[in-house]
């Protein structure tokens, strides 16, 4: 499969992420299971007192038969946030790949301005002559824009936007991802959508993560062999230069065909990988 090393470098993140979010689940559940094995004659006593040796037991001061009313307005801070944080990665994708593009797709680039990042990525592609990803994988990135919005706003109620998208794309995308193999069953058409399961939240970061890859292998599809060879050897030749020969000239070009493999997925020749390494990094 094509990919990118922006692609490649912003999915190591969500899944990062991910394993936080399962940290925290696991954190939870050992705090749930020491609440349950405690009796039920202390339940009145002050977190102070029970977890004497906790420096934070003093920062909250409740009974314990409080804890737990915490641990759920906790959750639906913490899930929102984790998903919200996970967004805002995919934010940052939108916006590298087409710094990338533009570096290896230079005589075709054309940026085109757009009220929001998805439609920028999306139409700077067409403008660019670049394939392009299916609509519904950016329909789905401007309903989770939206629930960000809806969630780190504090907002009350759906923002008419939002509204919108959920009456009309809704059950569209519900179709498109309920077809796929990628297993994401979250409903797009329900309204709501204050509250963070933990399934849900799983699943929200897996649909990120499933977007930016394929996005990405689309971005990646477009891009130029010799563009992506040009820019592999300006960043691991250019600022060695050296007086070329034929033994230099066979490490270099298998160097470039491996990172031209594990950067982009590409396949590239000897004589594709020999014309540049002759090119660039050289005195």
């Amino acid at each position: 499969m094509n990919k990118t090393p922006i692609g490649t470098e912003f999915i190591k993140i969500l899944n990062s992420i991910n394993d936080q979010l399962m940290f925290y689940l696991f954190s939870e559940e050992e705090l749930k299971r020491k609440l349950r094995d405690f009796s039920d004659d202390v339940e009145d006593h002050f977190t102070t007192h029970v977890f004497a040796k906790n420096k934070y037991s003093l920062k909250i001061h409740v009974r314990l038969n409080e804890l737990p009313k915490f641990l759920k307005d906790n959750r639906k801070l913490t899930f929102g946030s984790y998903f919200s944080t996970s967004y805002e990665v995919v934010k940052g994708y939108l916006i590298r790949s087409l710094v990338l593009l533009k570096d290896i797709n230079s005589s075709t680039f054309i940026k085109t301005t757009r009220d929001t990042p998805e439609m920028t990525f999306i139409e700077t592609l067409r403008f660019s002559h670049c394939n392009l990803p299916d609509q519904e994988l950016i329909g789905t990135l401007a309903y989770l824009r939206l629930r960000r919005n809806h969630f780190t706003h504090h907002n009350k109620t759906l923002a008419p936007i939002f509204k919108d998208l959920i009456e009309n794309n809704g059950e569209l995308l519900n179709a498109f991802w309920g077809s796929s193999d990628t297993c994401i069953h979250l409903d797009f058409s329900k309204k709501d959508i204050t509250n963070f399961s933990e399934n849900e939240t799983i699943e929200l970061i897996n649909c990120l993560r499933i977007i930016t890859k394929e996005i990405d292998s689309c971005l990646a599809s477009s891009l130029s062999m010799n563009g992506c060879l040009d820019y592999i050897a300006q960043e691991v030749f250019s600022n060695k230069p050296v007086r070329m020969n034929i033994f230099i000239e066979e490490k270099r070009t298998k160097k470039l065909q491996y990172f031209a493999n594990q950067y982009f997925g590409l396949n590239c020749t000897v004589a594709q990988a020999s014309l540049v390494v002759n090119r660039i990094g050289v005195r």
